[in-house]
């Protein structure tokens, strides 16, 4: 069931994916649900919101606890969409599925947490076996580097929310 508009905090996020050679995932549209458990996470597959102007383009709404997502939601986007992403990836550009992918996370507890010693070992056994490596940078680091963030797209965005939040 979706929220009602009452009960959604104002606060939307879209979180994408660039590789260095400008392929994308699928957008992901997270809302903030405050009647939602910490760790609790509904995703819906919808078909328009993807990128692009074609209506059969896959996008995702998520409803979180919290614009900074949980556990829930870092897994289900490791195993659901980043793996099976770079894996189409390998096979766009002629790399071998032995060939390293190399992914920077920010190191915000949240974003971190399931790659410290002793969280998920399947998870750990998932990126071991698809051979990608993570990268964890300081808190809040990422943001200079990630190209998404400065783009006419996000960044005309994140000023309208700006501007709506005042």
């Amino acid at each position: 069931e979706c929220p009602d508009e009452n009960n959604l905090k104002f606060s939307i996020k879209k979180y994408v994916t660039c590789s260095g050679s400008g392929y994308v995932t699928e957008p992901i549209h997270i809302f903030a649900d405050s009647r939602m458990g910490a760790e609790e996470l509904a995703g819906y597959p919808c078909a328009g919101l993807g990128q692009g102007q074609d209506v059969d383009t896959i996008g995702y709404i998520v409803f979180c606890k919290s614009r900074a997502c949980n556990k829930a939601f870092y897994l289900w986007w490791l195993r659901d969409i980043y793996i099976p992403w770079v894996k189409k990836l390998r096979q766009m550009n002629g790399l071998l599925d032995t060939d390293p992918i190399l992914h920077t996370e920010d190191g915000e507890l949240g974003q971190i947490e399931i790659f410290l010693e002793g969280a998920d070992s399947d998870l750990q056994k998932e990126l071991k076996e698809n051979i990608i490596h993570i990268l964890k940078l300081c808190a809040s680091s990422t943001e200079i580097q990630q190209p998404l963030d400065h783009s006419a797209t996000f960044l005309s965005s994140k000023t309208s929310l700006k501007h709506i939040r005042e």
